[in-house]
């Protein structure tokens, strides 16, 4: 999936619920400016207007353009598990970022890799894991 150029390196994404429940890709599109109010603008194609980003049905929130992965490695046996009981899903690939932090990506119904949907996110299950509880990292703690 090829995403959209976009003039301030924001891209606006929407997904509609049917397609996460059938792990297809949403839309996106660019955003080519900001309101006074600080909202992300986009073209209202069907308007012929610029509109806030947000007011557009299917709103899931802004991303970079520019990827910020430097590199990627395989899943190793890790699955996302879901807060609503689906059938977890295979980690194929973590992607790396320049800061050093790993992102689960799976494969949708057409077969490509796509970051998993946060919402819906219950905790990872771990390659090996005996009694199959997901796991959740601790929250942040305070450094003596």
């Amino acid at each position: 999936m090829t995403l959209p150029t976009s003039p301030t390196g924001w891209l606006a994404y929407y997904r509609t619920n049917e397609e996460v429940e059938r792990k297809r890709h949403g839309r996106h599109l660019p955003v080519d400016g900001w309101s006074p109010e600080g909202d992300a603008l986009v073209v209202d194609r069907r308007r012929g207007a610029r509109v806030p980003a947000a007011s557009l049905p299917h709103f899931r929130g802004l991303q970079v353009t520019e990827s910020d992965t430097v590199n990627t490695v395989p899943g190793q046996g890790w699955s996302i598990a879901y807060l609503n009981g689906a059938t977890p899903d295979p980690v194929i690939a973590w992607a790396v970022d320049r800061h050093g932090y790993a992102k689960p990506l799976i494969a949708n119904s057409d077969g490509y890799a796509e970051p998993w949907e946060q919402e819906s996110h219950g905790g990872f299950l771990s390659p090996g894991n005996p009694d199959n509880s997901p796991y959740r990292p601790a929250p942040e703690q305070e450094m003596d």
